[in-house]
């Protein structure tokens, strides 16, 4: 079975962002996409709305769809 997980993180924190990648990639993840994205953010008092950029990765994993039996 295929796991999919996403790390978000703001641009102003690349430090915590690339911790988070190492210790996921330390628990088995593959890194598939590395990037920096541009998102909207929430809308003001004046509806305007001003665009975020995230530092975005997407990891995944295979897994066997059921475990190990265990036979008592």
């Amino acid at each position: 079975m295929l796991q999919i997980k996403t790390v978000i993180c703001p641009v102003e924190r690349p430090k915590q962002f690339d911790e988070a990648i190492n210790i996921l990639l330390s628990d088995g993840w593959n890194l598939k996409k590395r990037e920096i994205q541009t998102m909207a953010g929430l809308p003001s008092e004046a509806f305007n709305t001003v665009n975020v950029r995230v530092l975005y990765a997407e990891l995944e994993r295979h897994e066997p769809p059921f475990p190990d039996e265990i036979t008592i």
